[in-house]
């Protein structure tokens, strides 16, 4: 019986140990070093993914929270721009009030300006009456 009778390479990629038939699968899944960095690169990709996924899950309600409170600023900015709005048009309209009672009293000078002005025409008038 030859010496390497009954031994044969391990079948992992890379690695190039000789073992008996008997100890090849518990070789191939378990002892060899090649498998466990394969599982452990795996293991690391799969990791990599899922704290990608976790950040992405983390990131999308911060995004959104961002955009609440930005538009939430915008509210209060456009109500802050609507009370000054109504404030300009209540100091408008009060303007207009004021210049109505202006308008008003000189149209009530005037009202008395004629009546002077009949009232001295008719003492004119009856002054001229009794000259006659």
């Amino acid at each position: 019986m030859s010496p390497n009778a009954g031994l044969l390479n391990a079948g992992n990629q890379g690695c190039g140990e000789t073992i008996s038939k008997r100890d090849r699968t518990h070789h191939e899944s378990e002892l060899c070093q090649f498998i466990k960095l394969k599982r452990v690169t795996t293991a690391c990709g799969e990791i990599s993914t899922m704290m990608a996924d976790m950040e992405t899950e983390i990131a999308n309600p911060n995004t959104k929270m961002a955009n609440i409170n930005t538009n939430q600023t915008d509210v209060r900015t456009k109500m802050a721009n609507s009370n000054t709005n109504q404030l300009h048009m209540g100091m408008k309209l009060a303007n207009i009030n004021t210049k109505m009672a202006h308008t008003e009293t000189k149209l009530e000078n005037m009202e008395a300006k004629m009546v002077n002005t009949e009232t001295k025409l008719e003492n004119m008038n009856t002054k001229m009456a009794s000259f006659i």
